[in-house]
């Protein structure tokens, strides 16, 4: 009797590692809808100085580059884990019917110190804008 229990107690604990093993080489897997928001934002102050004879010229500029991105429907992408410590396989990794707009807008001022020099003058740059439609973005 005791044979028979200690027989089927290692059988057990061989059935539970090999189902764990097994367990442990299925890649894991999980499925996700997905849409993308995303916005950029690039703020600059520049400012040089140069002398050219008794005048000290100061130009400094400005501006501002402002981005924003939508996915205008959602995209269905598989995130695998085949190892640990691994990053997951992403399949399809492409989210698809991107759209959204950029602008950019900002000023320039030139600045002249020293006798006999022209002065300040103020220039503003017209604003830009641009539309994005239709795009693609990978994910890695």
């Amino acid at each position: 009797m005791l044979r028979r229990v200690g027989v089927l107690l290692v059988g057990a604990c061989v059935l539970v590692l090999g189902w764990g093993a097994a367990g442990a080489a299925t890649p894991k897997r999980a499925v996700f809808t997905v849409t993308l928001r995303a916005s950029l934002t690039k703020d600059w102050t520049v400012a040089r100085s140069t002398v050219q004879g008794d005048c000290t010229e100061t130009i400094a500029s400005t501006g501002e580059w402002r981005m924003g991105l939508t996915s205008r429907r959602p995209s269905r992408l598989a995130f695998t884990l085949v190892r640990r410590g691994r990053p997951p396989r992403i399949s399809p990794a492409v989210v698809r019917s991107i759209g959204g707009t950029a602008t950019q807008g900002g000023s320039v001022r030139t600045l002249s110190r020293g006798p006999g020099c022209d002065g300040s003058l103020r220039r503003t740059c017209a604003p830009q804008r641009a539309t994005v439609r239709g795009s693609t973005v990978r994910l890695t």
